[in-house]
């Protein structure tokens, strides 16, 4: 007879919902339904080549640069996306900036300046497809763009930074959020690490697990401060979440120092962002510096296989050792002096 798998014991004191459980269901988001003559009325009302209202960077590109670009193929691709189940993200992923993005179909959920001109405000480096390749998928309204890290099935661990395969078939090394709406991938021992900081023998069976194939929620669906879930209905339940790591807050929970404003006066930059992410903030944490001439973090995040700049050591499969400059899992927490609370995973993980 197979011996049944050993389960740790409860444990009632701590605070933090366990991972295995699951974050409890959001809310149905408040999205109205529009009809599709409104819905198509008002993505052509839209000023194609201009900025999401409040995008990072500012600023408008040139009105000579909008006639260079098919209205109706802009329009196909933003409505083929447009749907109740998926986010409409309006975030290049790899300046941050709004305008007239491409989505991947791949499962990342990410979107991209598909040619520098896209991205000519935020100086934005695009994905450099050609124009050739751009007016294809505009003309083809059954051609989908699949990114090269979803198409090699090799994807950026998003604790660590490196890339490994999550191709389920010959062997994963990084592994998707359950979260339907997240696109994130980790290695089992980050995202172990994450949730277990100061408990390296659940870390250690919880990182054993995922690698089996245990489903897991990131630590981008709970406010790192309160570790409560997010309520998108409840204003100040929303969550900012930052674009460079695992690290979320609730808007109420949100630390002083991360600035809707910038006060030059008072030496404060500009770090959250309303309205460019669907019902949650767009932020930078106090672990990202913040480079004045792009008004975000140095945008070296995002590696693609067999496309690393030059200046890049090789990328390998495994996580990053204690001593390295990369993001570690347990970095990716604000400071412990922050936390009224223990944090997740300090007692036990069923239940917890």
């Amino acid at each position: 007879m197979a011996t049944p798998p050993r389960v740790p014991p409860p444990c009632p004191d701590s605070p933090m919902p366990s991972p295995f459980s699951g974050v409890p269901p959001w809310p149905p988001r408040a999205r109205a339904e529009p009809s599709s003559m409104a819905a198509l009325a008002s993505l052509l009302s839209r000023p194609i080549g201009l900025k999401v209202p409040g995008g990072v960077g500012g600023g408008d590109l040139a009105a000579e640069t909008t006639a260079m670009f098919d209205r109706s193929a802009i329009t196909r691709i933003t409505l083929r996306k447009y749907t109740p189940d998926l986010p409409l993200w309006d975030a290049c992923a790899i300046c941050d900036d709004g305008g007239e993005l491409i989505w991947c179909e791949g499962g990342c959920l990410r979107s991209f300046h598909p040619i520098k001109i896209c991205g000519l405000d935020s100086m934005c480096t695009s994905l450099g497809l050609t124009e050739e390749h751009w007016q294809t998928l505009h003309a083809n309204k059954q051609e989908k763009y699949i990114c090269k890290n979803c198409e090699n099935k090799q994807h950026q661990c998003f604790a660590c930074g490196l890339l490994g395969s999550s191709d389920l078939i010959s062997g994963s090394e990084v592994f998707k959020c359950k979260e339907k709406n997240c696109g994130h991938f980790y290695h089992p021992k980050c995202v172990a690490e994450l949730l277990y900081p100061d408990s390296k023998g659940l870390a250690i069976y919880f990182e054993e697990h995922v690698a089996s194939g245990l489903e897991f929620h990131c630590l981008m669906h709970r406010c790192s401060l309160c570790k409560e879930a997010e309520n998108r209905d409840d204003t100040d339940m929303q969550l900012a979440v930052c674009r460079r790591c695992p690290t979320a807050y609730h808007r109420k929970c949100l630390p002083s120092d991360i600035s809707f404003i910038e006060d030059n006066d008072e030496g404060t930059q500009q770090r959250a962002w309303d309205n460019i992410l669907p019902d949650q903030i767009l932020i930078y944490c106090m672990k990202h510096e913040i480079d004045k001439d792009l008004g975000t973090p140095k945008r070296d995040h995002i590696v693609f296989p067999d496309d690393r700049p030059l200046s890049e050591p090789p990328q390998s499969s495994q996580p990053a050792e204690m001593g390295s400059d990369r993001v570690k899992g347990i970095d990716s927490f604000a400071s412990k002096h922050l936390f009224p609370h223990p944090q997740p995973g300090s007692c036990g993980w069923i239940d917890d």
